[in-house]
């Protein structure tokens, strides 16, 4: 889940990309291209979905139809490993009812593009940091220092709390 934390530890969008990874894995599909599919597809969702709440039925709830982002899900997944496995159809309705078990029985927000970007650049920004280097990382990233140490101070905090990963 690691992996994925730019979209959210433990959020609907982090673990629709861990579910999607887990899956390629479990098809064959090897670590790192499993992680780059996930990826795609968890920022897919982002850009379709992001800024409004979804609700998501559990798993052999009374509604027969996957909701529309499941549906996405499963739509993007199999597209992706349409070349790559023979079996993509079923692999990607196994994601999908793999995903809805991981998330269902809720409405789920979706973030905007904008606060994952934001969000994984401060991810990145923590982990360059190496204690003294906040004038290097303005540049890098072209923030004034002040919000370099904003952040960091943040992300530390978050860590102190067992919020971060």
């Amino acid at each position: 889940m690691k992996k994925f934390e730019e979209f959210g530890a433990g959020g609907p969008v982090g673990l629709i990309a861990a579910t999607v990874a887990e899956t390629m894995r479990a098809e064959g599909v090897d670590g790192d291209t499993a992680d780059e599919i996930a990826s795609r597809i968890a920022w897919a969702v982002v850009d379709e979905f992001g800024g409004g709440y979804w609700f998501v039925p559990l798993q052999g709830g009374r509604q027969k139809a996957d909701p529309p982002l499941i549906v996405f899900v499963a739509a993007r997944l199999e597209k992706e490993i349409g070349g790559r496995l023979s079996n993509a159809q079923e692999a990607a309705k196994r994601c999908a009812a793999e995903c809805r078990q991981r998330i269902g029985g809720a409405y789920m927000y979706v973030s905007r593009g904008s606060t994952v970007k934001r969000a994984s650049r401060d991810q990145e920004i923590w982990r360059a940091f190496t204690g003294a280097n906040y004038r290097a990382l303005s540049k890098q990233f072209d923030l004034s220092e002040m919000r370099i140490r904003q952040i960091v101070a943040r992300e530390r905090e978050r860590r102190a709390q067992g919020r971060g990963g």
